[in-house]
């Protein structure tokens, strides 16, 4: 059970979706015809990213509080 929360919070578990995330838009903007479809395949990777390390610090306040 704590293996599987370190995983939960491990940096190689955010870092494999990051890559897949972008990996996934990448083919996306290929298919779709994208004109610059190497930057816009990186916006989504960058939203995950920076989700995963506000909710980190969201959630550090959150139980403070509790």
């Amino acid at each position: 059970m704590e293996a599987d929360k370190a995983w939960e919070t491990s940096w190689v578990r955010r870092g494999f979706i990051a890559v897949a995330t972008y990996v996934f838009a990448l083919v996306w903007m290929l298919i779709i015809k994208n004109d610059q479809p190497f930057l816009t395949a990186f916006i989504p990777t960058v939203g995950y990213v920076l989700s995963t390390i506000s909710l980190t610090s969201i959630k550090r306040r959150w139980m403070r509080g509790r």
